[in-house]
């Protein structure tokens, strides 16, 4: 029986794929923070503008028309960019899940190959064992014969 593991390589492989793959998905998780992070700068601005119209039009200077359409336009364009960024947020979210998934397999992969591993340790172990308890054997068995043939020699 061989000492060497024959499906390290395998095993090896099995775990550079699962670290990649956190990576990736730590990768992912940092691109959704920094998206959320872009969708709450955008609701402060819309919150923003939005009483920057308000006090405008409160403040008795609501009567120039260009200026309240300028906000609403701009006002429009934020909502948009909001829902644009939700849409990003939500597919980093289906993105992430799906990694998560593929790190679960990777790791079920792995811990399958390490309990072949851990087999094989426990085999090979199980099989020096009995080689050194026969090597044993057969040394004791010798000097047995040897003890006997030199007592009946002084016989």
């Amino acid at each position: 029986m061989e000492r060497r593991f024959r499906l390290q390589p395998v095993l090896t492989f099995r775990r550079d794929r699962e670290k990649m793959i956190q990576i990736e998905l730590g990768q992912l998780q940092a691109d959704e923070l920094a998206a959320r992070q872009q969708l709450d700068a955008l609701a402060l601005q819309v919150s923003g503008a939005v009483t920057h119209v308000a006090d405008y039009q409160e403040g008795g200077r609501g009567r120039d028309v260009r200026v309240i359409e300028q906000s609403l336009l701009y006002l429009g364009a934020l909502d948009e960019r909001l829902a644009d960024q939700r849409c990003v947020i939500a597919d980093l979210e289906g993105r992430i899940a799906a990694k998560r998934e593929e790190l679960l397999a990777a790791v079920k992969d792995r811990k399958v190959m390490e309990k072949l591993k851990e087999r094989h340790d426990r085999a090979y172990a199980d099989w020096a064992a009995k080689m050194e308890s026969r090597a044993i054997d057969d040394v004791v068995i010798a000097r047995y014969h040897r003890d006997a043939r030199d007592a009946s020699l002084l016989i």
